[in-house]
């Protein structure tokens, strides 16, 4: 019920004093309540950050509404920069329509990312093509390890690639085209990131914004702050973690013991994997 989750929302935002809410799934622009969702929380009052993660190949007849309400943050899953092997991975997806709706959001304002699972023997030798597209266009660009859950459990060994930037400089020294005095530099971020962030110079016009979340191998467990909120209502302190506690019919007054109990749930060692599908929780 889209209802329950805006007050749901609502309730975590006044009570709790969240400050950063993210829509995702799945792919919330198949959605029949992306609106109405988006709207109610787009009234909410103190909220920093309203942010959508997407695939982008539906989400361009909701950019109005998405800026209208706020939410200006977008970040695409975008997995390979190649026409074919962006349909096979997508099954069927048209890698054009990225790059069209990239051009329409970024002339409405909106803040732009593209998330990228890499993945050995797929995309993996795509790399420098990413940081180029990022140097061009100044988008950033995040490297996400594969997670081992739901149906890519099966196959995990066979594409599991460790992101860090020392796999990436291995990569940009062995490409010939990248020029010879590039520099990286590390960036600070917040104690709760989910990212390492990178500025990669290629020469002195062009300069990458590259993000790692490396949630593996580099896990981020000790500081992370987040919550997720799927559409049954359940509540979990980790993607990987199968506590959850349903907030169907909670009174407000309980909402502050709940969260402090759904917080003693998050890891200190991240879980290595789930069953759960990422369309069920919310990824």
């Amino acid at each position: 019920n889209s209802n329950e989750i805006s007050n749901i929302t609502k309730l975590l935002v006044e009570i709790i004093k969240i400050d950063e809410i993210r829509i995702t799934g799945g792919e919330p622009s198949i959605s029949n309540h992306l609106t109405s969702v988006v709207e109610t929380i787009g009234k909410l009052k103190d909220i920093k950050k309203f942010a959508l993660t997407s695939n982008g190949l539906m989400l361009s007849r909701y950019l109005p509404m998405l800026k209208a309400n706020n939410c200006i943050h977008l970040n695409l899953s975008v997995d390979s920069l190649n026409t074919q092997k962006f349909q096979k991975i997508t099954g069927g997806g048209d890698i054009k329509k990225i790059f069209i709706l990239i051009e329409e959001a970024s002339s409405l304002g909106f803040k732009i990312k593209i998330n990228t699972v890499i993945m050995k023997n797929i995309n993996e030798d795509e790399i420098i093509d990413f940081i180029h597209f990022s140097a061009k266009t100044g988008i950033e660009v995040r490297f996400l390890e594969l997670i081992k859950m739901g149906g890519v459990k099966n196959s995990f060994n066979d594409h599991y690639f460790p992101m860090n930037i020392n796999n990436i400089w291995k990569q940009i020294k062995s490409n010939n085209n990248l020029s010879s005095n590039f520099i990286i530099n590390k960036i600070n971020t917040p104690v709760d990131s989910t990212a390492i962030n990178y500025l990669i110079k290629i020469d002195k016009d062009l300069v990458a914004k590259i993000g790692i979340i490396a949630s593996r191998s580099h896990p981020f467990c000790n500081n992370c702050s987040r919550l997720r909120l799927d559409s049954y209502g359940n509540l979990r302190a980790c993607l990987m973690s199968e506590k959850t506690i349903n907030l169907h019919n909670v009174d407000a007054k309980d909402y502050p013991s709940i969260i402090e109990e759904i917080s003693y749930t998050k890891p200190k060692i991240r879980p290595l994997e789930t069953d759960y599908y990422m369309s069920d929780i919310g990824g």
